[in-house]
Order: structure tokens, then C-alpha cells, then sequence
């Protein structure tokens, strides 16, 4: 056209160039690599790889993109990852999250990917229990090429989770707080009292059995157990490096509270990470060592459906009931007897349950890379790793109260509930790492081959005792224990940056399966083609 004007061209992998066009014609683009895009390396598991080289389908999140302020790492996820969809259980604090990757591959066992913390398996329940801010980089191994390396583990998916490490120079110190409020965003639409006793009115007649049943009230069950709460979070971390030693210590505090009424979560966390290198850099060590504390308070979620379906036209509280500690309760007309088949009264699973839980846990790994010196082009890498935690849950029932007319055996009186539980997970991992370019045949070769061992243990148990004659009425306990060995190996090879070729093996054995019978092997090859390479 006879005016400037400007068009912007971009290309996946190269500089963005926004061009002025003042005249008709053929307008030649050249748009110059973008080597910092190139470069890109990320975590494909035991291992790294430049992203464009990479023939599996792996995404790569770093932790600075995490920009949604949330004490929960799952909301943080949400939208951020393509094929991946992650959701809360319920709004309960701390609730344990869901991740599928390319939906479910697998019926009857683990549905859920396999989630690695600095090289330590978690669970997908834990997440929610690792501050954001701590979040280096997420890489979401998606196809059987990519994940094979892990095994059968792996068939559902991979997410590789690294925390933030210490940087060179001064120390720098990063504070934020956030402060959340939560409120039910819609509520069930129900009959108030009135509305209810005129249908009962208009269908059965007013003096009629049914309406006799019926109070002279009006309550929003639904408003006698939910809330608007408030919720904060604050996270301290100090980062920098003392002489040789690069460090990152971080300290986060978590206080949420649910939108049910009596639920809470309150979760300290701290961690610490060191990253030297030695012998002119040819021994790289990462220790990281995290703990946390966490105690849970749970409210009956049995209480959100009551509140949905129980009688409006009753009070909360009635004064003379012969049981139910004072909440209104179904009676069999003339007696004392509770109705077994009524529903009970929503408040009463509110106020008269407690449930407290109290988690100690700590994570931690030590791994040590080391450039071999008569060839540097070999890596040996060493990763040792623990997840030990302990948990107890205090459940009470008071005597008296409503429910436990519906589910005692012996109707009327409380239960003291206690469970305890011991984890335990040892990890040993341990590859070489060969990486050569050779420049003569324009070709790029990595292989790794490795040995893995792995041990799961847990012990746990539970005692219940009645209230208030103190009768022990149920006790158990159980053991359980898993240990895993593994070799992998996996070949990438490279031809004139557009030819790419996969392959890897893995071997696992697990303690599940008799002797006979206890080896499997995972291969996998992928291949790869840069067409944009060609000269054509």
C-alpha cells in the first residue's frame, strides 16, 4: 500500500521480527535463529536433552510461569499443561489431587502418572503439600517412548518435578504473602419451611399424619454448615552463595481454611538445598533435604448432601429430646427410639464429630555427577533418596449425639478412634552418561545405562474404644512392604540436526511376583524428522 505499514512474523524457535512494509511487492523474510529457545535443555529422565532434539512428546513448564496465587500447586497446573488434567478431589484444605495424562491407560490398579521430586517418588496426593514458589521446573513425560525408561511405573505417565536450587552471588531474599477468601460459588435450590409445609399441605391436607410431622421453622441447612472463610499463605526463601558453597533455604506457612464449616489445614514447610561443584568442577552435588508439617482438621463432607435433602421446617436444636445431645432428631412417635432409616441432622456431623490429623514428613536426596576425567564426554551419576513420614489421626464421636444412633453397634455411645501409619521409601539410582558430537559426519550421539533400587515399606494401625465406658471395641494392624530393582538404557542418536533415532529398554523386577516369574521388559523405540532442515 501507499502507507507504512507493519506485519510480525514469527516462527517456533526463531527470533520474532516485526517488519514496516511502504510499497507493493515481494517482500523476502530472513528470520534469525533463537539460540537461547534452541539450547533449551530439559529433563527427559536420567538424563537431559536440547528440546528440539527430543522424539518423545514431553512438555516443560518452568516454575516462574506458575503465576496463579494459590497455596495449591494442582490450581497452579490447571490449563498450563496440554493432554494433562488436573483437579481437586473436593474443596476440602489440602485435599489430595488427580492428574491424568492423556486420559486413563490402565483398569484395576494405579490410574495416576508416576511423580518424581528431585528424583524421589511421591504420590499425586502430596503434591498439594509442596509450595509453589519452590518450583524450579515441571517436565510431563506423555508417550510410551518417553516415559518407557520408568518401566511399567510409567505406563499412565510421568510428571518430573525440580525444586529451586542456590545461585551464584550475593544472597537475595524473596518474601510474599497472599491472603485467599473462600466462598461456596452456588448453593442447591431447595423449598424454605414455608414452601415445604404448603406442599405438604396441598398434597396430604393440613392436620394430616404427614403434617404433623412437621416443625414451625425455616433453616437454610445449607447456610448451618458452610461459610466464607479466609486463607493465607507466606513463603521466605534466602538464596545466594557462601565462598564455594551455593545454597537456598526456604521457609513457607500455609493456613487454609475450608468452606465447611470446622474444616482447616494449617502446613509448615522448610527446606534446604546445596549445590557445590569440586575438583575443577568435574563433581557436581545437589542435596536437597525438605520437611513438613501438617495438621488436618476434617469435618463429616456427609453433611453436604443432609443439608441438601433434610426437613426445613425443623429447628437446629430442640429443647426436651430425650437423645441427641439437643439436636433435633427423627424419634419413633411416643417412644425414645431413634428412627434408624432417618437421615440425621446435619449440624449434629458437624459440631459433634472431630476429626485431627497430624503428618511429619520429611524428602530428601543427595545426587552426585561426576565428569570422568580420562573422558570427559562420560558422566557417572549417583542419586540416593528417602520419603519417610509419619501420621496420626484422632477421630472422636460424642456420646449421645445423633449419629451415633445411626452407626454404633451399641447405640448411644461415642467412639475414640486413633490410627497410626509408618512410610518408608528408599531410592538407590545410578547411570552413565555418554554425550559426543562428531562434527565429521555432522552426527550427535547420548547413551545412558543404569541400575535401580527401590524399597517401599509401611506399618500402620488402628484402635477403637467406646465412650464413655471406655470398652475397646475393634483393634488392627498391618505391615506391608515392596522392593523394586531395575537396568535401563536408552540410545539417542542424531544425524545433520534432522534425523533423530530412540531407542529404550528396561528391565524391572518386583517383589509382588514370585521368583519365577518376576522380571519385565519395557521397549521402546521413536523416530524423528526435522523436516523444516531440508533443503526443500
Amino acid at each position: 500500500s501507499s502507507s507504512a505499514a507493519s506485519d510480525v512474523y514469527k516462527r517456533q524457535g526463531y527470533k520474532t521480527q516485526e517488519i514496516y512494509i511502504t510499497d507493493q511487492g515481494i517482500v523476502n523474510i530472513r528470520l534469525m535463529p533463537d539460540n537461547e529457545v534452541l539450547s533449551e535443555v530439559i529433563i527427559v529422565g536420567a538424563g537431559t536433552q536440547k528440546k528440539v532434539s527430543v522424539t518423545g512428546a514431553i512438555t516443560a513448564v518452568k516454575g516462574a510461569s506458575l503465576k496463579v496465587p494459590s497455596s495449591s500447586l494442582t490450581n497452579n497446573l490447571a490449563g498450563q499443561l496440554a493432554g494433562v488434567i488436573a483437579t481437586t478431589g473436593s474443596g476440602e484444605p489440602g485435599s489430595a489431587s488427580s492428574f491424568y495424562i492423556r486420559g486413563i491407560s490402565t483398569f484395576g490398579g494405579r490410574t495416576t502418572p508416576l511423580i518424581l521430586l528431585d528424583g524421589v517418588e511421591i504420590s499425586s496426593g502430596d503434591l498439594n503439600n509442596i509450595p509453589p514458589e519452590t518450583i524450579e521446573s515441571f517436565s510431563i513425560l506423555k508417550d510410551a517412548s518417553a516415559t518407557a525408561i520408568y518401566g511399567s511405573r510409567a505406563s499412565n505417565g510421568v510428571i518430573i518435578i525440580t525444586t529451586k536450587r542456590g545461585q551464584s552471588g550475593k544472597p537475595q531474599i524473596n518474601f510474599t504473602a497472599n491472603m485467599y477468601v473462600n466462598t461456596p460459588r452456588n448453593k442447591v435450590g431447595v423449598l424454605d419451611g414455608d414452601q415445604f409445609r404448603q406442599v405438604i399441605t396441598d398434597y396430604y391436607g393440613e392436620g394430616s399424619p404427614a403434617y404433623n410431622l412437621l416443625g414451625t421453622a425455616n433453616t437454610n441447612w445449607q447456610d448451618e454448615i458452610l461459610r466464607t472463610s479466609v486463607s493465607s499463605d507466606y513463603n521466605l526463601s534466602v538464596g545466594g552463595t557462601y565462598k564455594i558453597l551455593p545454597y537456598r533455604v526456604a521457609v513457607s506457612y500455609t493456613n487454609q481454611n475450608g468452606i465447611l464449616k470446622t474444616s482447616a489445614m494449617d502446613r509448615v514447610t522448610a527446606s534446604i538445598t546445596l549445590n557445590p561443584k569440586f575438583f575443577d568442577n568435574t563433581l557436581s552435588v545437589t542435596a536437597n533435604v525438605k520437611g513438613f508439617y501438617m495438621h488436618n482438621r476434617f469435618a463429616d463432607e456427609g453433611a453436604i448432601g443432609g443439608a441438601v435433602s433434610f426437613d426445613p421446617s425443623q429447628s437446629v436444636r430442640v429443647d426436651n429430646l430425650p437423645i441427641g445431645n439437643g439436636y433435633f432428631t427423627w424419634l419413633k412417635p411416643g417412644t425414645d427410639e431413634f428412627i434408624g432409616i432417618a437421615p440425621v441432622n446435619p449440624v449434629s456431623l458437624i459440631d459433634e464429630r472431630s476429626m485431627k490429623a497430624d503428618v511429619y514428613r520429611s524428602v530428601g536426596n543427595l545426587q552426585l555427577d561426576y565428569v570422568m576425567p580420562f573422558l570427559p564426554a562420560l558422566h557417572a551419576n549417583l542419586n540416593l533418596g528417602y520419603d519417610v513420614s509419619h501420621s496420626i489421626q484422632h477421630n472422636l464421636m460424642t456420646p449421645d449425639s445423633p449419629l451415633t444412633y445411626k452407626e454404633n453397634k451399641k447405640t448411644g455411645l461415642g467412639q475414640d478412634e486413633r490410627l497410626r501409619q509408618l512410610k518408608r521409601n528408599l531410592l538407590l539410582d545410578f547411570y552413565l552418561n555418554y554425550k559426543q558430537d562428531f562434527e565429521s559426519i555432522h552426527s550427535r550421539l547420548d547413551a545412558m545405562a543404569g541400575y535401580s533400587w527401590q524399597r517401599f515399606y509401611k506399618d500402620g494401625g488402628t484402635r477403637t474404644t467406646l465412650m464413655p465406658d471406655k470398652e475397646q471395641w475393634f483393634v488392627s494392624s498391618y505391615t506391608d512392604h515392596l522392593q523394586l530393582i531395575s537396568f535401563f538404557g536408552r540410545v539417542n542418536y542424531t544425524y545433520k540436526d534432522t534425523y533423530l533415532f530412540t531407542v529404550t529398554l528396561r528391565g524391572d523386577a518386583t517383589s509382588r511376583f514370585s521368583k519365577d516369574n518376576r522380571w519385565g521388559a519395557f521397549p521402546a523405540v521413536a523416530l524423528g524428522w526435522k523436516i523444516i532442515n531440508e533443503p526443500f
